[in-house]
């Protein structure tokens, strides 16, 4: 079958209304099993598991077809879809369903074909444990490749593990060849991400595909699959990853670029040894370039590491090259600062961010003097250009995150002038400009500015996770989840996902009292039952809502223990800043306690810094917060709940609300 059969058979299943509709039933049916509904509350669903599992297997077969015929991108809706059916029946442990952990396995590696890595990740730890090939997917799809490496040594050097004698089982016989070369392949590719050399992964390739064909001629179809599945991850492994996609662009490896893969793979923290393939496609735009180039890319989506190679590859062609990073909130320029450090100091780039106003003193100048990577707010960057200083001469790259805030009010106006003059010396240096946002609005406009051409522009609206929108009705008796898809006939519902349950009453009271009683209780109730697919953020609309959300979250929370922060440090941090700032009564710290974070626009910078530090390292119940934590700190939460439109009496601007629910 030619890959224009397998697209129209694609479509054929995606226009079936039929089967469409029992796909929104199976997504709504997943929400409930995720929050922990009982079944005896469950609409009456239509839906086959059976049926709709042969569906998934469809969708899976045609996507891997399309890859087999070198047709990558176009795979990837398809081996979604798959996935997603697979996900629906068998993702939810309160489903007790046969088989369920082989399906989950199966949806975990096809959504990692289909570059849905977060959704990938979520889903294997749930059995990586299960079984041998399981445990050691689950390591290596989530990069865990220092536990993996020991794991794999306990098979392929264990001489009691590997060793078949005739006295074996001869049912076991298979699986232990399976485990074996699977482990013994797998290790090929760790050595290959960390040190580059193609042979280790040919090597790995032809092994798996042999032990394929093993597989199907002694008809294990569900090895088959697996062995199906991580072929097509090996591909897109060795096309994404660090090595490849730069020697593509630079040939021969510079000592620098070199260095700075090794930052990476062998990083404390979080390792990278692979570009997503919207950082690939915006890379042959920036390496070897000197016109600039605007990006538009959702949240997550990998802007920061486009930045990184752009500052590798100025350092890479000018050693003396200064680079100006413009961060538009001081939070966000601390967070810059940590996440570059991490991985230009060890190859000798120095990094620093300047502190302060909008002022520029000899203190400032002799810190810029010894940097290579200079991490500034507008105002101090303007501060700078105003200087007398010779340093600006040697700036060849500025990169503008969130370049996006250029607007009508006063700060924008004022960032639209600075960035004017900013362009006049970095014209005069023969240098360049790199604009990072997730929601531009008039990309062409940008780049006709700052690049002098309209072609500049790498655009992308692909993100490495789902999203997923609804709408929340209040009823006044309960609440109602409209989940909107791009197609009318395919929406989904889950009426009735919260009902107002009557209180006992207390001595002397008449009235019957509900919880939830109101819209802020109905939406922290909600939030409460989210929270089971990981944290929540709530928008609210002014500072004083912050509090008053976070007091009806309270209420319908009811009584629990104090919440358990996994890092006792960052937790004390930020208990003693509050105590320092508003004493031991302090109502950030009273709702911390219980795992609700405040933010809004009257923290002081001692509270905030270690504040938003429990933001992105821990996984708090809620966080609630107005939209100045929008532009400033990446979060790790899995949904958002807007409990308003309005911000200070106003319409919510269209880009505040996509940057906050990214």
């Amino acid at each position: 079958m030619n890959s224009e059969s397998i697209l129209e058979n694609i479509n054929i299943l995606n226009e079936d209304k039929f089967l469409q509709d029992r796909i929104a039933q199976l997504n709504a049916r997943y929400i409930l099993f995720n929050t922990n509904e009982s079944k005896d509350t469950f609409p009456n669903y239509s839906v086959k598991d059976d049926n709709m599992s042969l569906l998934a297997f469809q969708y899976l077969n045609l996507g891997c077809r399309l890859v087999e015929q070198e047709k990558i991108l176009e795979s990837s809706e398809a081996l979604e879809k798959g996935s997603q059916i697979l996900e629906y029946i068998y993702g939810s442990e309160n489903n007790d369903i046969s088989f369920r952990k082989y399906y989950v396995l199966i949806s975990s590696l096809g959504y990692y074909s289909a570059f849905q890595y977060s959704k990938s990740f979520i889903l294997i730890k749930k059995i990586e444990n299960d079984t041998t090939i399981s445990k050691l997917f689950s390591l290596f799809l989530q990069r865990r490749f220092n536990e993996l490496q020991d794991y794999i040594n306990t098979i392929i050097i264990n001489d009691d593990y590997i060793k078949l004698s005739k006295s074996d089982d001869y049912d076991e016989t298979p699986d232990r060849i399976y485990e074996i070369v699977i482990a013994r392949s797998l290790s090929k590719i760790i050595s290959y991400l960390n040190f580059g050399e193609a042979i280790l992964l040919e090597n790995a390739k032809t092994e798996l595909t042999t032990l394929k064909e093993i597989a199907k001629s002694l008809e294990n179809v569900d090895i088959w699959w697996v062995i199906r599945l991580i072929l097509i991850i090996i591909s897109g492994i060795e096309k994404a990853s660090l090595w490849n996609v730069l020697r593509n662009n630079y040939g021969e490896l510079p000592l620098l670029v070199k260095n700075f893969i090794y930052s990476h793979v062998f990083a404390n923290s979080t390792k990278i040894h692979e570009f997503f393939t919207t950082q690939r496609s915006a890379l042959n735009k920036v390496i070897g370039k000197n016109s600039g180039l605007i990006i538009s890319m959702p949240t997550s989506s990998g802007k920061t590491r486009i930045a990184e190679v752009s500052i590798l590859d100025t350092k890479v062609n000018n050693p003396d090259a200064k680079i100006l990073f413009i961060a538009p909130y001081r939070s966000l320029a601390f967070e810059i600062e940590n996440d570059l450090e991490k991985i230009f100091s060890p190859i000798g780039i120095v990094v620093s961010q300047l502190y302060g106003g909008s002022l520029f003193n000899k203190i400032d100048e002799k810190l810029i003097d010894d940097t290579d990577v200079i991490i500034a707010t507008q105002e101090k960057a303007k501060a700078l250009f105003r200087s007398d200083s010779e340093i600006i001469k040697s700036i060849k790259l500025v990169v503008l995150d969130e370049g996006h805030l250029l607007g009508a009010n006063e700060r924008l106006i004022r960032n639209e002038l600075f960035i004017e003059e900013l362009r006049y010396h970095i014209e005069r240096n023969n240098g360049k400009f790199i604009v990072l946002s997730a929601v531009l609005p008039n990309p062409e406009d940008l780049s006709n500015w700052l690049t002098d051409s309209l072609d500049n522009i790498y655009k992308s609206d692909w993100r490495p996770s789902e999203e997923r929108l609804g709408i929340l009705e209040w009823t006044g008796k309960n609440v109602n989840l409209k989940w909107v898809s791009s197609d009318d006939e395919r929406d989904s519902f889950n009426n009735r996902f919260i009902v107002a349950e009557k209180q006992p009453k207390k001595p002397r009271e008449r009235i019957d009292k509900y919880i939830p009683s109101d819209k802020n209780e109905a939406v922290a109730a909600t939030a409460i039952k989210l929270y089971s697919f990981g944290p929540v953020l709530i928008f609210v609309g002014v500072k004083r809502s912050v509090f008053t959300m976070a007091k009806s979250y309270l209420k319908v929370l009811g009584e629990t223990e104090e919440f358990k922060w996994t890092n006792n440090n960052n937790w004390i941090a930020f208990k003693l800043a509050c105590i320092e700032y508003d004493g031991a009564d302090s109502k950030w710290l009273k709702y911390a306690k219980r795992g609700i974070l405040c933010h809004n626009g009257d923290l002081p910078s001692d509270v905030r810094i270690p504040l938003e530090r429990l933001m992105r390292t821990e996984k708090p119940r809620v966080i609630i917060a107005t939209s100045t934590l929008g532009q400033g700190v990446n979060l790790g939460v899995s949904s958002v709940i807007f409990s308003t439109f309005y911000q200070a009496s106003e319409p919510l601007e269209h880009s505040d609300f996509w940057n906050i629910a990214g």
